[in-house]
């Protein structure tokens, strides 16, 4: 019962993950400047990656 919890925790954080990477990306397409427009890709890549390492996926390459 206890890996099943696991498992839940693991997908709601996954979820949160990829909120947060959406937010960000909503931020870049809104920004003004370039580089505000970077860091909140920067920001989004980083969410998306600790989503897919806590998958088991390989990380999205640069």
């Amino acid at each position: 019962m206890a890996a099943q919890k696991n498992g839940d925790d693991r997908a709601a954080t996954i979820k949160e993950y990829l909120a947060e990477a959406e937010r960000c990306e909503h931020y870049a397409q809104r920004a003004e400047q370039d580089e505000e427009r970077k860091s909140w890709e920067d920001l989004a890549k980083r969410w998306r990656t600790l989503a897919a390492i806590l998958r088991g996926e390989e990380p999205p390459s640069d």
